[in-house]
């Protein structure tokens, strides 16, 4: 399955492009992420791709999304340069962040991509000066995440910056585990957004007509199909995905 491109003229923090690993479950709710993060650190450009091998080159199936323009991305996955960047040796050695305007060349960049990174045109669209960092979700997987704008402009505080990579990261791994966001009932999600209100079994019960055990059941249901282990934890991850 291919990526989907979605290149307009709409603001530089849509999303352009989502890689083959982020079902459809997912799409909404990274857009809207990524986003608001970006937006907030003043980063209107943004790729979010799971952290390469040594043998692997940026790909669709690596990717987690970008708004990178076209000729950018495209030149990356054409020739693994991404592998051999700045930014990735620097991240197989350490966990600190990096930023600057060349981190996304090798140290023996060729005069072609020097000309895509150094470019006039990717001035213009704001990806001058860049921050890289990876984080871990819950299972260990790594990925990294490339933010960028015109200039370092008066601030670039990297502590935010990585909170919020983190708490993106989490999302996808939660995301992930739904494979639609209608996997959960009509019922299932009534009985949980009636929970997070407050209700108790007897009060959504007598709301809906329906018995409080069936209620229960309802929202027992709902903690197998999200993978957690109570009702609290079950409203949580169902407004984090937008289900609730």
């Amino acid at each position: 399955m291919s990526a989907t491109y979605r290149f307009t003229a709409r603001p530089p923090q849509v999303v352009a492009r989502f890689g083959t690993q982020v079902n459809e479950a997912s799409k909404a709710v990274l857009a809207e992420a990524i986003g608001d993060f970006a937006t907030r650190q003043h980063f209107p450009r943004f790729l979010v791709t799971r952290f390469p091998e040594p043998h692997e080159r940026l790909s669709d199936e690596l990717l987690v999304c970008t708004n990178w323009p076209r000729q950018l991305y495209e030149h990356y996955v054409r020739t693994g340069d991404f592998t051999k960047s700045g930014f990735v040796t620097h991240g197989t050695a350490s966990v600190l962040p990096i930023a600057g305007p060349d981190i996304l060349l090798p140290h023996h960049a060729g005069d072609e991509l020097r000309r895509v990174v150094r470019s006039r045109s990717l001035e213009r669209e704001k990806m001058g000066f860049r921050v890289g960092l990876t984080g871990c979700d819950t299972n260990a997987q790594r990925y990294a995440l490339i933010l960028s704008r015109a200039d370092r402009g008066p601030t670039c505080d990297l502590v935010p910056i990585a909170f919020g990579f983190l708490e993106i990261v989490h999302l996808f791994a939660s995301a992930r585990g739904m494979t639609s966001p209608n996997k959960l009932s009509n019922r299932e999600k009534e009985c949980l957004a009636w929970a997070a209100a407050g209700k108790s079994s007897i009060e959504t019960g007598l709301i809906l007509k329906l018995s409080p055990h069936t209620v229960n059941g309802h929202v027992k249901s709902a903690v197998r199909k999200l993978d957690v282990v109570n009702r609290m934890q079950a409203i949580a991850k169902a407004c984090r995905l937008r289900i609730i």
